[in-house]
């Protein structure tokens, strides 16, 4: 959004970036991250069936307000059930419909990077299950290019996670207990890319 704004951005580094719409990408990060910590593939597709009708609302914008907050509520509460605490199932509603999330469902990277007109850079680990290489990168280059950009440039780096640690599962309760800070090969080909630049 920068970078469309003003001259003065010479270049861009994505770095798990969005390339899809917001809802899309939660969707997708719910499937990965429950799929790999081991839970029933039936009972994944069938909650996101409902966490879908529920961003669908969301993304929508018919309704807004009081009416936003109980529609969202009556799509979720079947999937989430009965014995949900109420101020659990609150506190989901509240935090789907707070400004900034209600912004990132709706937003569409694609909007702001078709007008992007620098180099860009980026990357994904093959192991992040909060931002998927594999849907999110192809997003990322097919609008640069299609905005007639030229300079672009995606990666995949293998055995890495969102934070681009080595890591064994990719899932975000591992972070922390990996030592590794930020994998030294991916600040080398961030050189290597500055340094190629004309």
């Amino acid at each position: 959004m920068v970078a469309v704004r003003t001259d003065a951005v010479n270049f861009l580094i994505m770095m798990a970036a969005s390339g899809v719409r917001g809802d899309q990408l939660l969707l997708e990060q719910k499937k990965q991250i429950e799929l790999q910590m081991g839970f029933d593939s039936s009972m994944v597709m069938e909650s996101l069936a409902y966490f879908g009708n529920a961003y669908q609302l969301i993304v929508e914008g018919k309704l807004e307000g009081t009416e936003l907050k109980e529609a969202v509520g009556e799509a979720l509460r079947p999937v989430l059930g009965p014995n949900v605490p109420e101020a659990q199932f609150e506190a989901l509603i509240s935090q789907l419909l707070n400004p900034w999330m209600v912004f990132f469902m709706r937003h569409d990277p694609a909007s702001v990077l078709k007008q992007v007109q620098c180099p860009v850079l980026a990357f994904n680990g093959d192991l992040d299950l909060q931002v998927s290489a594999e849907i999110n990168l192809p997003a990322i280059e097919q609008a640069l290019i299609e905005s007639g950009n030229e300079q672009v440039k995606t990666y995949v780096f293998k055995e890495l996670n969102h934070l681009f640690q080595t890591a064994q599962t990719g899932l975000p309760a591992e972070y922390e207990s990996i030592e590794e800070t930020f994998a030294p090969k991916v600040l080398e080909l961030m050189v290597e890319w500055i340094m190629g630049l004309e």
